[in-house]
């Protein structure tokens, strides 16, 4: 009965499911670090299965709720903490902005930083920041009560930091 976690943001929004927030509760601020586990990539056939195609990787995650007219003050807010942490370090990186076509359904809008690597000689994805508006916070029923005391659904944002940089 026990699973390997992908990532850590399903767990922290998943401590929201259902809730109602006061709106003086928000912004709702949460992170985690945590191990991480994957499928290789390219594996299939008889191996694709179980601890054997199965990579470890370690991952800060952030996750933030808010109300929507704050939504995207936050987006460049985790954006911007993931560019100083790497400037700080001296670590040359590039942001990508995530065009429509690739994003998935959830997210309104998404962009990744990728640092430089000299042993590999190419930019490789430490980051991604994601503002998924209200489409995480309908499927999870996630909502806050506003200043006419009306229900309406919050905002949810997240930022990955890949610790795959340390080995790199």
């Amino acid at each position: 009965d026990l699973n390997l976690i992908a990532t850590s943001e399903h767990p922290l929004i998943g401590m929201f499911i259902n809730k109602t927030l006061r709106k003086e509760e928000l912004p709702v601020k949460v992170t985690a670090y945590s191990m991480c586990f994957r499928k290789e990539i390219g594996s299939h056939g008889i191996n694709e299965k179980g601890l054997y195609r199965t990579h470890q990787f370690n991952k800060q995650e952030m996750v933030v709720i808010c109300r929507p007219e704050d939504s995207y003050k936050y987006y460049e807010e985790l954006l911007s903490l993931s560019k100083q942490l790497f400037k700080n370090l001296e670590i040359p990186i590039r942001e990508l902005e995530s065009c429509s076509g690739d994003l998935s359904d959830l997210k309104a809008k998404g962009a990744d930083l990728e640092a430089w690597s000299p042993r590999q000689e190419k930019y490789f994805e430490i980051t991604s920041v994601t503002n998924m508006e209200e489409a995480q916070a309908r499927r999870l029923n996630i909502k806050f009560v506003n200043e006419k005391n009306e229900r309406k659904f919050v905002h949810t944002l997240n930022n990955t930091l890949s610790m795959l940089l340390i080995l790199s």
